[in-house]
């Protein structure tokens, strides 16, 4: 199947491949890659102790993937879709998500961390939107303050682009430690002023490439970094 890299995988062949192949069609080399982009935002949340245990994830996917996603499910015909009625369409997300952690990438010191598995999650559809909302939980709480801490959301086969909304990306639910503050770093694209042409998505693109396009979110604490650097 043309879509078996994607973490969407499993809910595109059964409701949305149609769309998906009409508009890849309809996009000229240049602009092949990627075919759906999601509004994404997040919270980064502690315990009362101060350390992270879990990242919320909200992601608002685009009008027309929306639309493919939620055809001939609005059951009672009252032109509607409810929670209940679209549930199925997070389930199958979050299960096929899971061997892609959930596009979820954090680290501590520069090394990966495991997750747990995702149990709280949703979807919501007003005004033409699919919104879909999750909670990935860490496998082990992290302190901030013990070692630098950052977190990435991104497609690695960047099929999809994930991005980052100018107006509160992320949030914090709990109270971070003193002297800690949550920075919003550039993508690697950004910061070496990548430049990107029709060959390029010919012959170069790959999977893998979503990360040249994430932004890195982390937590900074004064000490922590110095701390990492030693270690």
């Amino acid at each position: 199947m043309i879509l078996s890299r994607s973490g969407l995988a499993a809910l595109w062949k059964t409701c949305c491949l149609t769309a998906l192949v009409a508009l890849a069609g309809s996009m000229s080399p240049a602009h092949a890659h990627p075919h759906v982009t999601i509004e994404n935002r997040s919270d980064v949340v502690l315990n009362e102790q101060g350390q992270i245990v879990a990242i919320n994830v909200e992601w608002k996917f685009d009008d027309m993937y929306s639309l493919a996603a939620v055809e001939g499910l609005d059951t009672n015909g009252d032109g509607e879709y409810t929670p209940d009625e679209i549930k199925e369409i997070a389930t199958e997300n979050i299960e096929a998500l899971k061997e892609y952690d959930y596009f979820v990438d954090a680290k501590v010191n520069g090394q990966k961390i495991a997750f747990g598995h995702v149990t709280e999650y949703g979807n919501l559809f007003s005004k033409g939107i699919l919104t879909m909302y999750f909670r990935v939980p860490l496998k082990e709480p992290v302190d901030p303050k013990a070692g630098a801490f950052s977190f990435a959301v991104y497609d690695p086969s960047y099929y999809i682009a994930i991005e980052l909304p100018e107006a509160d990306p992320i949030q914090v639910i709990g109270t971070l430690p003193e002297a800690c503050r949550i920075d919003i770093g550039k993508s690697a694209a950004e910061t070496e002023n990548f430049q990107y042409t029709e060959e390029f998505w010919e012959n170069d693109a790959k999977d893998g490439m979503g990360a040249i396009f994430a932004r890195p979110i982390a937590i900074k604490c004064d000490g922590a970094e110095k701390q990492a650097s030693n270690g």
